[in-house]
């Protein structure tokens, strides 16, 4: 781990300005009401990342799609960053209910985060709904399981902001007060004035390490980042990434949670969202397969694969079973990847519906060896219907418009 030393642009002009952007290494907390730029801060973050070259995770508990319409609003061209291995979106489930989780659920869920990170090692984290996280019954308890993520990810060099609503109550305060005091600093984002079509915001640097001033207030308009429609992104030298990602490289590898030293470099494997999210070609194989299928020598079966986003025990990280589907595939099988719906189709060629078993089969095996502890909760979040030489489906076309939701 390198030392509390490195800075890096946070793309906030008041927070690169005041601090000198963010120490490396980091761990920031940004908090204000809804519709205060919150989201937008964040994104911003994550795309002078991009720009940089960076890797980043973003863990929000917003639709994937929303986040890229979102992201577009500043310039950021969300799904060509995570089709250049730079970006990863994972989805934070549904708001969990407190009254029916004990706080050792809460608990478990934090850890199936933190494991989920030590596995990834991103450059830059953002987790833009922290909420689920601090649902404790018990603040004693809340207090003891921070401290242990923040030291689980200190380790990694990866620099940390974490994003909370405005405090509602004397509780969420203490919430509040007790993480900021915690981390390397905190911003709070607020309206500048009472005006609804007011574009200014007050942005309150409160620094806990490394500042000498104690607390800065600055301005920051959000018209000087938010694009209007149809509106394309200057090219400058500062927008151009600092360091080409390698294209065969693994963007994310998989590593050990143990406090251990970097292992040496992974070999150089191919992407499987480079190899398995261009449709055209997938799309025209299958439908050979339908004007075919008559033909009782050549069976096949097609698997529509999706992510339940419902489940309570937290995040789930969808390109990991992207990652153990493609390992589980024989050479004459073939899958599609909607990163974006969170939707896969896999093609099983020379197989009989009873065939789909040993699929399945290989693919929890993995699992369990890869991920004990996020097993059974992984193995609960992925639904699949097979669907046998692709009937009652007329089309390939047709077919997939079912299994990528887009109807």
């Amino acid at each position: 781990m390198s030392a509390f030393a490195a800075m890096l642009p946070s793309g906030i002009d008041p927070i690169d300005e005041e601090w000198g952007g963010l120490y490396r290494g980091g761990a920031y907390l940004a908090f204000g009401r809804a519709a205060t730029g919150r989201g937008l801060l964040t994104l911003r973050y994550a795309q002078t990342g991009v720009q940089g070259g960076e890797r980043c995770l973003f863990i929000a508990s917003d639709r994937p799609k929303d986040l890229v319409i979102q992201a577009a609003s500043i310039g950021f061209d969300l799904k060509q960053a995570q089709q250049d291995g730079l970006i990863r979106l994972m989805r934070i489930p549904p708001m969990m209910n407190p009254q029916a989780m004990g706080d050792d659920s809460v608990a478990k869920a934090l850890w199936d985060l933190v494991t989920i990170i030590r596995k990834q090692r991103p450059d830059r984290l953002v987790i833009n709904d922290f909420m689920p996280f601090v649902m404790f019954r018990s603040f004693d308890r809340f207090r003891m399981e921070f401290i242990r993520m923040l030291e689980q990810i200190d380790s990694l060099d990866t620099t940390v902001v974490v994003a909370l609503p405005e405090p509602a109550n004397p509780q969420s305060r203490r919430v509040i007060d007790f993480m900021a005091g915690q981390m390397t600093g905190a911003v709070h984002i607020e309206s500048a004035d009472e005006e609804l079509s007011s574009t200014e915001r007050r942005l309150t640097l409160i620094p806990h390490i490394g500042q000498i001033k104690r607390q800065v207030v600055r301005h920051w308009d959000l018209a000087e980042i938010v694009m209007t429609p149809g509106q394309v992104p200057p090219i400058t030298e500062e927008s151009r990434p600092s360091q080409p990602a390698a294209p065969a490289a693994p963007k994310f590898p998989h590593v050990s949670t143990e406090m251990a030293a970097p292992a040496a470099p992974a070999p150089e494997k191919e992407d499987v969202f480079e190899r398995y999210s261009d449709r055209g070609p997938f799309r025209d194989r299958l439908q050979n397969f339908f004007v075919n299928r008559e033909d009782e020598s050549n069976p096949f079966l097609l698997l529509a694969m999706r992510m339940d986003q419902t489940s309570e025990s937290g995040p789930v990280d969808f390109e990991f079973i992207i990652d153990l589907v493609a390992d589980s595939l024989r050479p004459q099988d073939d899958m599609l990847i909607s990163a974006i719906n969170e939707r896969l189709v896999v093609l099983l060629a020379e197989s009989k519906p009873e065939e789909a078993q040993g699929f399945f089969a290989r693919l929890k095996n993995r699992l369990r060896a890869d991920a004990p502890q996020q097993a059974d909760h992984l193995l609960h979040a992925v639904s699949a219907i097979v669907v046998p030489d692709g009937r009652p489906f007329q089309s390939a076309d047709e077919f997939l418009t079912y299994a990528m939701d887009e109807a």
